[in-house]
């Protein structure tokens, strides 16, 4: 429902994605004098032992659990004495109580001493960085109607630009968010939404950081605000209401917002006009785990409004003609009973299913009649089948990875390598005429030029450029060498050679032919008592016969590797940057990134995990590592990081990990593990109190989560989830008073305004962490202590800074603290 919105081969990418690169003779070029060593940097860090410390004040709250699962009922008390962290408005309000803000400006102010001495080698990554993009650069233009639709950046501005033009003709400027950025510490504005006559343009947007976006509608050509614009706020989803290739403007947009727990529940009706508070209310969940969103389908025949959960979802529509017919027949406000919902396929218990429509079929990706942890595409044809059929079955060892994409000819779907992860596009005809087996007998696979598609580490999709009407397939592919490439599909049967480049991001000051890139797989044995709950592994037992990749007792887990070949030693001595993320189902596609490639000319093996949980490997990958089986993410990536030491990539305790979000669950976890084997840590918006999230049902994200991680007020989930929640599990003391005990230093960001993941997740957690560093130097002063440093943004949320020079600041800071635990720069 957008021309620019976020995508993973969308426009973000040339504008505010990439934050990734390098070449050794400028970034590793001579330091500059009187700058002391990273070792000296550290020392006095630690001499000074000035290090916040968040005071203790007992908390807790007790939690009844009920017998199941082969345990008995109990009542736990679970004390926390950095529970103060929470800010008592937190997320609904900013954050004011004096002592939370004062401790994390103290911390901030460590954090700036620490990067201060760094400040010259931290400019000297950004500008390396920096000199990796392309700052004058734009998008792979999206055709609608006559009118040929982009975003583009120039050399100096933080912000993207939106532009079109109608064929040949000048540029106009649609939407330039540098100077909707003036004056704002933050300010994420998404992709406008251009209606049918391209007279009208929408867009969200957040100056605050938490989501909180605002719908604006606007006249093109006079630049008119509509009076509406501002008042429609916490819009998670919308969509102009009005058939294909209309000449009038829209009459109206369907949009969700979200409630005062900010998840997306209801779907309103606004029709210009009237007034907001007239808006008719036409779907809501009442389901804490349920949310909501809204879209027209590709063909824009029909409105949909998906209610779903993590594990199902019943899709709701109605005809696109007939409610316009009962909208105009209108004189006021709209009333619900103007939208006739019917229902696609009913809610059914773990039955996920996603829904098109175009070329005179419904379609559908879905997990219903499916075996296994697999979906299949079915398909409904209008006026023809009562009801639907299987237009593909479900493929042990392809999973379909993505939800198909639909042009009035072209029907294109994406699959995932259930052995290797490796990414398979076919193209097929979208003909309502044609049965099953015909239509999967003209099945086509796309080839790549330069591409082995079972031995290349590369991700590859179906564009958002995509184009329904236009009946257009781009598809784009990238290695971790090989920057974005996008292909013009022409027609059915292309080989490699037939494809068309439309565009391929260029990348200053960056030879591909210096890097190389292995894929690898590691098999270990995993020790199922540690990782699965009891009744899992009895589970297991009785379904051994049964075993498939993704639960075998001896998994493979793919990894990425990227590395300088000029630096290249299998000898142990090089310092490896381990990167994963494993929960939700999101994939850590090996593409091709500006970070790693600056890590990679600092002398690193850059490694990135396919770890069970992610859907690297397709949907029962992920199935295979959530609920009682969580851990085993945890134990897929330690056993990473073992494997590539003993094979000589890198040695034990030479390793950074890196993750954010989940995957700063991830480190956190695996730190606790293993401590000794890493050397630092890098945690961005870390995930790190699991527990006490999960056990509060008023949070943004909670309800709908019991469906990924487990309710632990249900029988068997508590214990289970307090052995792996990092907060739960910090033994700094105990490893720091072994005899020859180490522990890795570690990095954290937070964001004040995060509602994801709040501020004091990280906060908490580096607290406790603290205090036990302290308590073990009390008791011996001669610890090998670690450096441990956290900042929190106080103008942003979960994603950070919003503009593209703010956020390579951000990354060269990275940058900065691992080069300096490996004394990789003076």
């Amino acid at each position: 429902s957008s021309h620019f919105g976020p995508s993973r081969f969308g426009p973000e990418e040339a504008c505010n994605h990439s934050l990734r690169c390098a070449d050794r003779s400028s970034c590793c070029a001579a330091p500059p004098r009187n700058t002391m060593t990273s070792a000296a940097l550290k020392n006095r860090m630690l001499a000074a032992d000035n290090a916040p410390v968040a005071p203790k004040k007992p908390s807790s709250q007790t939690v009844d659990i009920p017998a199941g699962k082969g345990e008995a009922a109990k009542t736990v008390v679970l004390e926390d004495e950095y529970a103060w962290l929470r800010g008592a408005k937190w997320p609904n309000e900013k954050i004011d109580e004096p002592e939370i803000i004062k401790h994390l400006e103290e911390e901030n102010g460590y954090c700036k001493e620490f990067l201060k001495s760094l400040e010259q080698h931290q400019n000297r990554f950004y500008e390396t960085l920096k000199g990796r993009i392309k700052l004058t650069d734009k998008t792979v233009e999206r055709k609608h109607g006559a009118f040929y639709y982009y975003s583009r950046t120039e050399e100096a501005l933080q912000y993207s630009i939106d532009c079109r033009r109608e064929n040949a003709g000048d540029e106009e400027v649609l939407l330039d968010r540098n100077k909707l950025a003036e004056n704002e510490k933050f300010c994420k504005v998404l992709g406008t939404n251009i209606c049918e006559n391209h007279q009208l343009m929408a867009y969200r947007s957040d100056f605050v950081g938490d989501e909180n976006y605002k719908l604006t509608f606007q006249r093109i050509a006079t630049g008119e605000l509509f009076p509406e614009s501002g008042k429609l706020e916490q819009v998670s989803t919308y969509c102009w209401h009005e058939r294909a290739n209309q000449a009038e403007d829209p009459i109206g947009v369907f949009y969700s917002v979200r409630n005062a727990q900010l998840r997306p529940t209801k779907v309103f009706y606004h029709k210009f006009g009237t007034d907001v508070k007239d808006d008719p209310l036409i779907f809501e969940s009442k389901n804490d785990m349920f949310t909501v969103s809204v879209r027209p389908t590709e063909d824009m025949e029909y409105i949909m409004i998906d209610y779903h959960s993590k594990t199902e979802n019943e899709v709701k529509f109605f005809s696109m003609e007939e409610s316009l017919h009962a909208v105009q027949q209108s004189a006021g406000p709209v009333a619900a009973d103007a939208f006739s919902l019917q229902t696609l396929r009913p809610l059914a218990d773990d039955i996920e299913y996603s829904a098109e429509h175009g070329g005179g079929s419904w379609i559908l990706k879905t997990k219903e009649g499916c075996a296994h942890e697999h979906f299949r595409i079915m398909r409904k044809r209008d006026g023809r089948d009562a009801d639907f059929e299987v237009l593909f079955d479900e493929d042990p060892v392809l999973a379909i990875s993505s939800s198909p994409t639909v042009t009035k000819s072209f029907l294109g779907i994406s699959y995932l390598s259930t052995k290797t992860g490796q990414p398979r596009l076919f193209i097929y005809p979208n003909d309502a005429g044609l049965s099953p087996a015909e239509v999967l007998a003209k099945r086509q696979q796309v080839y790549f030029p330069g591409v082995d598609p079972d031995n290349t580490s590369h991700d590859a999709a179906f564009s958002h450029v995509c184009n329904y009407e236009e009946d257009l397939i781009t598809v784009a592919v990238d290695t971790p060498v090989c920057p974005t490439i996008w292909y013009s599909y022409p027609k059915f049967g292309a080989a490699a050679s037939d494809l068309t480049i439309v565009k391929q991001k260029e990348v200053p000051n960056y030879e591909q032919e210096l890097y190389g890139t292995e894929r690898v797989y590691v098999t270990y044995t995993e020790d199922q008592v540690a990782a699965l709950h009891p009744s899992v592994q009895e589970e297991l037992k009785a379904k051994s016969a049964g075993e498939t990749p993704s639960t075998a007792a001896t998994p493979s887990i793919p990894v990425t590797i990227l590395y300088k070949k000029s630096l290249l030693k299998k000898d142990g001595s090089m310092p490896l940057l381990l990167n994963g993320y494993g929960s939700y189902g999101i994939c850590e596609e090996p593409t091709w990134s500006n970070l790693n490639t600056l890590y990679a000319d600092l002398g690193f093996v850059v490694a990135t995990a396919h770890i069970r949980g992610g859907g690297d490997l397709g949907e029962p990958w992920y199935q295979a590592a959530k609920f009682l089986t969580k851990k085993r993410t945890f134990y897929d990536f330690n056993a990473t990081a073992e494997y590539l030491a003993k094979t000589g990539w890198t040695s034990y305790g030479n390793i950074a990990i890196v993750g954010g979000s989940a995957g700063g669950m991830l480190v956190g976890a695996c730190l606790n593990l293993r401590p000794s084997m890493f050397k630092a840590i890098v945690a961005h918006v870390p995930f790190v109190t699991v527990l006490d999230t999960m056990l509060d049902g008023t949070l943004p994200l909670t309800p709908g989560e019991f469906k990924e991680w487990g309710n632990p007020r249900d029988a068997g989930y508590f214990d289970y989830m307090r052995s792996y929640c990092p907060y739960e599990n910090v033994a700094v003391k105990d490893e720091l008073s072994k005899a020859g005990g180490r522990y890795p230093s570690i990095f954290a960001t937070t964001g004040l305004t995060d509602y994801r993941v709040g501020y004091y997740e990280g906060a908490k957690w580096i607290a406790k962490i603290r205090a036990q560093i302290k308590a073990a130097k009390m008791e011996n002063q001669d610890i090998r202590e670690p450096l441990v440093v956290m900042e929190t943004n106080m103008a942003a949320g979960h994603a950070g800074a919003s503009g593209r020079f703010d956020r390579l600041k951000e990354v060269s800071r990275d940058v900065a603290f691992v080069a300096t635990e490996f004394d990789l720069i003076e």
